[in-house]
């Protein structure tokens, strides 16, 4: 049990290591940024090489796509305020200026902007996505697949073998969940839980005479990985069978291995950005 528990703290770490930060120098096309302070901005009155969605032509949902735009504008710069969100969505053919879209203020809805190579490096950060990265979530459960491992043992001392569980169960869980991508689409969480169940009771893993079926209660806990609404996680829980007959099951109160997936119900978050 103690090695099933570090294998998923293991795994947690390298999620949340692998998705920690960016270098600056490299600006990312698509990527969400944050001004840093007060930066006066090229509006741009037109920008080709951009496409859009469902062959609409409204500004905001101008979307990234290969080739590089040519930028026309009057000259007017615009100052754009501190902590100003936006999004870079191309770049010029010179590769010295960026196509900025800004969000969440609607003083600069439906405009484009212009900001130099040195503005955004200097200017400007990756913006970390939700606020804030850790935060509360509850999650609907199931958990299709157990695997129950056996005792060890061999030959006349065996008296658990290795047992594989497919079973339909909802349970409800709560922990915190922490967002491991800029743009906030992508989650890991770690929670704890419980389910109400049951599981098949055989004459070769209890004292029943005939195969039936028993209810159970299962506290459990788990890591979930999230992307865009999936989730699928990596669990570990305990089976306590119900009556006098469960208790002679071989498995009961017995730690199990499973794979589920997740619904989120609830969580503590600000604002999304996934434009």
């Amino acid at each position: 049990m103690k090695n099933v528990i570090t294998t998923l703290l293991f795994i947690s770490f390298i999620f949340i290591s692998q998705y920690q930060g960016y270098g600056q120098n490299d600006i990312k096309l698509g990527y969400f940024y944050e001004l840093t302070k007060k930066t006066k901005a090229l509006e741009l009155t037109e920008v080709t090489g951009l496409s859009t969605l469902s062959g609409r032509t409204d500004i905001s949902i101008l979307e990234f796509v290969a080739d590089q735009p040519e930028v026309k504008t009057k000259g007017i710069r615009i100052e754009l305020p501190q902590n100003a969100l936006f999004k870079i969505i191309k770049k010029d053919s010179s590769g010295q200026l960026f196509v900025i879209k800004i969000f969440d203020d609607t003083d600069f809805e439906n405009r484009l902007f212009g900001l130099t190579e040195f503005q955004v490096i200097n200017y400007s950060r990756v913006y970390d996505g939700d606020k804030p990265k850790w935060s509360f979530v509850s999650t609907a459960v199931t958990i299709p697949i157990k695997i129950r491992p056996g005792d060890g043992k061999d030959g006349d001392d065996k008296k658990r073998y290795f047992d594989f569980e497919g079973n339909v169960n909802i349970g409800l869980t709560a922990g915190i969940r922490r967002r491991i991508s800029t743009s906030g689409t992508s989650y890991l969480s770690l929670f704890g839980g419980i389910s109400v169940g049951s599981s098949k009771l055989t004459t070769d893993n209890s004292l029943v005479t005939s195969e039936t079926n028993v209810s159970t209660l299962t506290p459990f806990i788990g890591l979930m990985f999230e992307y865009n609404d999936f989730e699928i996680g990596l669990f570990t829980g305990w089976d306590y069978a119900s009556g006098k007959i469960g208790q002679s099951w071989d498995y009961n109160a017995l730690p199990w291995l499973g794979v589920g997936l997740g619904y989120n119900i609830f969580t503590t978050k600000n604002k999304n950005l996934k434009g």
